[in-house]
């Protein structure tokens, strides 16, 4: 498995992991005959990409997309040594740009990347940003422009913060406090629930649908559910304390890990339904069903269902969106 998968990796040696959701990017690179360099971000459905490049010798260039194990071309030129391309994309997805020195010398490339921050209803810009707590103040959760770092908004509560998700349509934070887990809408600041929480939990993690809450903690072999609807709440015993909770990339079920093992777990009904479960691992988006005991973690990147601290709570952060409003430049929501 693990000659496998440093197989794989030396395939992708031309791969360039850039943070997700950097909204200006201007750099060059100088590519060897025969070689590649590829540069990936995410970009929204209601924003726009805008790419310009030049290069000292003709080259090859596209933008393209992967879903599972199909590839969707949006731009490719043949020998190019300039070129400018503007997309729209209908839906959120990671475009990745692509260059190709197929040539005898090596090619210098200049380049100019960025993501236009779109206005989707006139009163709000989306931003590409990072939610992280402050490390001065453990009682906020600030949200920094992720290319400039410029402070845009800041979220205050009344204790300090202990772990904290973002919903998959990113329009709310569960925010776990001493005690209780409080729901705040991202665009306003407003506080939408608050639900009180035994058992000490430490780390959480919200459902596909945002329609379920998972908890759970380091100590106790069992995990939480809460149904945001009704407010049940359901416990699930597991063979031995969890470390995290993670969204699987294919269905609503959830990954569990523990000090041995990866669990799948179903969220209706409410049951362990794999054992020793395998991993999906993304290499650019190439998605690998990894052994996660048998894979090497390059560049001091693990997978986040095996990072010693959650993405939330770690210095970089949690990437995400947040529509900033137009005519009010900092907001702060503050808990009650």
């Amino acid at each position: 498995m693990q000659i496998l998968i440093l197989g794989i990796l030396a395939l992708w040696g031309g791969y360039t992991a850039i943070p997700n959701n950097e909204e200006s990017i201007k750099n060059q690179f100088v590519l060897a005959a025969g070689d590649n360099e590829e540069v990936c971000l995410t970009v929204y459905q209601d924003q726009g990409l805008n790419l310009t490049f030049t290069a000292s010798e003709p080259i090859y260039y596209d933008i393209h997309t992967h879903h599972e194990d199909e590839v969707s071309y949006h731009r490719y030129e043949n020998l190019t040594v300039h070129s400018k391309s503007e997309l729209n994309p209908n839906k959120k997805d990671y475009f990745c740009a692509q260059w190709k020195n197929q040539g005898q010398v090596e090619v210098e490339v200049v380049y100019q990347l960025e993501v236009k921050p779109a206005s989707p209803d006139g009163k709000y810009l989306r931003r590409n940003v990072v939610f992280r707590v402050d490390q001065n103040s453990l009682k906020t959760i600030q949200v920094f422009e992720e290319n400039s770092q410029n402070l845009l908004s800041s979220f205050n509560f009344r204790s300090e913060v202990q772990n904290f998700a973002l919903s998959a349509a990113e329009d709310q934070l569960a925010v776990l406090l001493a005690g209780e887990v409080q729901f705040i809408n991202v665009q306003d600041g407003s506080m939408l629930k608050r639900i009180s929480v035994n058992d000490f939990p430490s780390f959480l993690s919200l459902s596909k649908s945002s329609e379920n809450l998972l908890l759970g903690n380091e100590h106790q072999p069992k995990i939480y559910l809460i149904n945001l609807n009704n407010f049940e709440r359901t416990e699930l015993l597991v063979p031995a304390p969890p470390k995290s909770i993670l969204n699987d990339m294919n269905s609503e079920d959830m990954l569990v890990r523990t000090e041995d093992e990866v669990l799948r777990v179903s969220i209706s009904p409410f049951q362990i339904v794999e054992r020793q479960a395998r991993i999906p691992l993304k290499i650019g988006e190439e998605v690998q069903l990894a052994d996660p005991y048998a894979w090497c973690f390059v560049h001091g990147v693990p997978h986040p269902l095996f990072a010693p601290v959650s993405h939330a709570m770690s210095e970089a952060g949690l990437p995400g969106s947040w529509l900033q409003p137009i005519n009010q430049d900092n907001l702060q929501a503050s808990s009650k």
